[in-house]
């Protein structure tokens, strides 16, 4: 792959000859057509892609949250990107093809910065209440920092994302649990968000069940 500068006739685009121009991120780039292999996958490839297929159908239905999320960690690739590569890496365990998530493990956000400590949940009747420890003035951490709680459905691959005005000062959030996710397996994290962007790492308040 190489990068190149627009020439008199712009970028290149799409297939010429056995070459193909793409650009990302406002960067162009030139590389050679992949060959089409028909060789079988070992199992060790095998494996490669069933790790990578999990990790993304994982994290997919959050991808714009995960560019908040990621973005102070490395600025050169995506948050997305960069989710999967930790997911891949810290989060998936099993052997093949029976890989699942190891979700006290997971991170949707990397930083130094200080998090929600000593998180507790709480089910009622259809609904959960979330419950953290503010944690104010520790670490340059304040009560006007915005909490961002994640309940993740495995079964589903399904997502319910908080209200976006809760702060770190409130310590509590009561989430509606649809009709359709009662009785299943639910696991709930969270991160925080400062007032001038800075991201805490995620925190994993286990796993429970709404009747």
């Amino acid at each position: 792959m190489a990068k190149y500068y627009n020439g008199p006739n712009g970028p290149i685009s799409g297939k010429l000859g056995d070459i193909v121009g793409s650009s990302w991120r406002g960067i162009n780039y030139i590389k050679n057509k992949a060959k089409i292999s028909i060789k079988p996958k070992t199992e060790k490839q095998l494996a490669q892609q069933a790790r990578f297929a999990l990790a993304v159908r994982f994290l997919a239905p959050i991808k714009e949250l995960l560019n908040i999320g990621f973005k102070q960690h490395h600025r050169a690739a995506s948050g997305f990107n960069m989710a999967i590569k930790y997911i891949l890496q810290h989060a998936i365990i099993g052997q093949y093809p029976d890989y699942t998530i190891d979700y006290q493990n997971v991170q949707f956000s990397r930083s130094s910065w200080g998090g929600a400590e000593l998180m507790k949940l709480m089910p009622g009747s259809a609904y959960l209440t979330v419950i953290w420890y503010g944690n104010q003035y520790r670490f340059s951490s304040y009560g006007d920092d915005q909490v961002n709680i994640l309940i993740y459905e495995p079964e589903s691959n399904e997502y319910i994302k908080g209200p976006v005005d809760v702060l770190r000062m409130q310590e509590a959030c009561i989430f509606a649990i649809p009709p359709r996710l009662c009785g299943k397996t639910l696991h709930t994290f969270l991160f925080c968000v400062s007032s001038d962007g800075k991201v805490s790492d995620t925190t994993y308040a286990g796993e429970i069940i709404v009747s």
